[in-house]
């Protein structure tokens, strides 16, 4: 089974639940990676398309995502990408 390759964090849970100097560590975090993506001639910011695995549309969105990483020749999961995320 592969790694997760992105971590998603809600940004109001950011607000919700993190104390100040947490805030502050966070954003320390994301002006390195800025800077390193600038660095290496990289985009500094790149955007996702995000979808909660509880969502009814999720498994067609899965589908999806799986039949184009198949098609790639990079998809890596022994399963469907259903079953890997566990959504019906």
């Amino acid at each position: 089974m592969s790694e997760m390759k992105y971590s998603v964090i809600k940004n109001e849970e950011i607000g919700l639940y993190l104390p100040s100097d947490q805030k502050e560590c966070l954003g320390t975090i994301w002006d390195s990676i800025h800077h390193g993506r600038l660095n290496d001639g990289k985009n500094p910011m790149n955007f996702y398309l995000v979808v909660n695995t509880d969502e009814s549309y999720a498994g067609e969105v899965a589908d999806i995502i799986e039949y184009n990483e198949r098609v790639k020749g990079t998809y890596n999961h022994l399963g469907t990408l259903r079953e890997y995320m566990n959504i019906k």
